[in-house]
């Protein structure tokens, strides 16, 4: 018994070893990216745009296309200090988005400069090996602020929940008035 408890233990150390051996796939639907594709990124604002030259299949990576490919948009984040070569780009968060469109609008970010980086993957989430990348800077302005309205009462008015309480403030003084009244002035007994 002791001879084939320790038979299993080697046929269990040599199955371990062979696996460390061999190379690991980072994903079984790992396709090679295109030779030659490069991408363009460009900001208006907030909003990033990416030309992808020449075209390829974009799609996201949620519809399984083997033969698609899509987009990481890292926002504040140097992907080369995230990424491990041969591994998935990290999931999504609010720094890292993927995405097969090229237009991307960040609608959350703080007013100031920002850089987003772009990066083509495969379906399976794995950057393109030499890297696909460009990157943008951007600024985002503060949003506008707006001076209170004086003297018109325009801005109690054009708040419909201001103008119901002023109403409704209102109507029950009114009603208390009234009520009031009544009270003081009682119906004569012989009425």
């Amino acid at each position: 018994m002791k001879t084939f408890l320790m038979g299993i233990a080697a046929l269990a150390a040599i199955a371990v070893a062979a696996a460390q051996a061999q190379p690991a796939s980072a994903s079984p639907n790992a396709k090679e990216c295109p030779a030659g594709v490069t991408l363009s990124a460009s900001a208006t604002g907030s909003t990033v745009t990416v030309t992808v030259s020449p075209a390829i299949n974009l799609k996201p990576a949620a519809d399984g296309d083997a033969d698609s490919f899509h987009l990481h948009y890292f926002v504040d984040t140097d992907p080369a200090t995230v990424l491990v070569p041969g591994q998935q780009v990290p999931p999504a968060t609010a720094q890292i988005i993927h995405s097969a469109a090229t237009t991307q609008e960040f609608k959350d970010l703080a007013p100031g400069p920002h850089r987003v980086w772009v990066v083509l993957g495969d379906v399976g989430h794995l950057p393109c090996s030499p890297l696909v990348v460009d990157d943008v800077a951007l600024s985002v302005a503060a949003a506008p602020s707006t001076a209170p309205a004086t003297g018109t009462g325009a801005a109690i008015a054009s708040h419909s929940g201001t103008g119901r309480l002023a109403a409704a403030l209102l109507l029950a003084g009114a009603l208390a008035a009234v009520a009031g009244l009544k009270l003081r002035h009682p119906p004569s007994p012989g009425r």
